[in-house]
């Protein structure tokens, strides 16, 4: 695709988001508006298509997932009073392995299940 294209290409799509965006702050329903703005409910589908798989694109590119350094270790012991502690949960997901010990705080559980939810 030539610079000129992805230029006219970008300008459009920058344009219609801005139309896309007057018609939901109008709070009309699209095929209202769109007689009111002498636009086809074709284009406006149309282009409501190509701004948002732009902005799915855009946010792609911005949002470049950091994969962390996943590093083996040796789980300490937990250091619990009763004899009976031991692995409560074993997650199992993608290749990963996560065991969370009868012992582990709420804030450990907590903190690591946010983590993977990020993931």
């Amino acid at each position: 695709m030539s610079e000129a294209k992805k230029l006219t290409d970008k300008y459009r799509i920058e344009q219609w988001a801005i139309i896309i965006r007057e018609r939901i702050n109008s709070g009309k329903q699209v095929n209202e508006w769109c007689a009111e703005n002498n636009i086809s409910r074709d284009s406006y589908y149309y282009w409501l298509r190509k701004v948002k798989l732009a902005a799915a694109r855009e946010k792609a590119l911005t949002d470049e997932p950091q994969l962390s350094k996943i590093v083996p270790m040796v789980p300490p012991q937990c250091i619990c009073g009763s004899s009976g502690s031991g692995t409560a949960i074993i997650l199992r997901a993608n290749g990963i392995v996560l065991e969370i010990q009868d012992c582990a705080s709420d804030s450990i559980i907590e903190r690591t299940l946010k983590v993977l939810m990020r993931i």
